[in-house]
């Protein structure tokens, strides 16, 4: 299964090491899943979480380069996909137009625009429900 990984699931796998959401990001990336990360997603992560924790950012840069060996980025195309019509965060249509785009299976997100959506064109879950699924 191809499963994107939003840019909140990610802060927060960085931020805490044997949290939910980490435990929710190694799971992504393992076999037989495939995590996909829109490249936006790692300019956002490394803005906010910079910010919050500068004393951190060289935590922040060793999760990211392992991140990169360990999914597959992913660009936010041009054209628009109807479903984004479903999101009300305009930030949070690109990254789903970057998820059907690359045909991603699920999106494990804590953004509320996502998990409260009617999205049906891919299986959008939180970290908790990602980590007690059987999805392969």
């Amino acid at each position: 299964m191809r499963v994107l990984i939003d840019t909140n699931l990610l802060f927060s796998a960085v931020y805490r090491n044997g949290s939910v959401p980490r435990q929710a990001y190694n799971k992504a990336v393992e076999p037989p899943h495939q995590g996909l990360i829109c490249e936006r997603s790692l300019d956002e992560l490394r803005d906010s979480f910079v910010k919050k924790f500068p004393d951190r950012a060289d935590e922040l840069d060793l999760f990211i380069e392992g991140a990169k060996s360990a999914v597959k980025l992913i660009p936010i195309p041009d054209e628009v996909h109807p479903d984004e019509a479903m999101i009300r965060d305009p930030d949070d249509a690109l990254i789903l137009r970057a998820a059907i785009a690359a045909d991603a299976d699920i999106i494990i997100s804590g953004d509320l625009d996502f998990i409260e959506s009617d999205i049906d064109s891919l299986i959008i879950m939180t970290a908790t429900q990602f980590i007690q699924t059987n999805h392969e």
